[in-house]
């Protein structure tokens, strides 16, 4: 029971950064903010990141295609994802002006999948 309030305590505490509504909001608070906010927008991107794994798992398992095809073994890191991640804005930002509004996780799901394509 402490355990579930403690962890209910942590993840009400965190909400207001959780709350980024956009790709723009994740720099800004990543680039511009304290230590910890980095820390805890590096753990959020490997979040989302982990969460695609599981998905390209289950997809696999299934026998349909994966969402994208990093390397076998490979574990990104915080600062790896945010990099691909920075690297896909900056890549796109001249054919999609508005790239700055993108939901964080399509953003991030669309720059794995251009950076590592499955093979057809």
């Amino acid at each position: 029971m402490k355990s579930k309030a403690l962890a209910l305590a942590c993840g009400l505490s965190l909400m207001p950064i959780a709350a980024l509504a956009d790709i723009a909001d994740v720099f800004r608070n990543y680039d511009r903010g304290t230590a910890a906010d980095r820390t805890f927008i590096k753990t959020l991107i490997v979040g989302i990141a982990d969460g695609f794994d599981a998905a390209n798992d289950q997809l696999k398992e299934d026998g349909k295609s994966a969402l994208y095809c990093a390397p076998a073994g490979i574990k990104f890191t915080g600062d790896q994802l945010i990099d691909i991640l920075r690297r896909w804005i900056e890549a796109n930002r001249a054919k999609a002006p508005r790239i700055d509004n993108a939901p964080p996780a399509m953003a991030l799901l669309h720059a794995l999948e251009e950076a590592f394509p499955c093979p057809k």
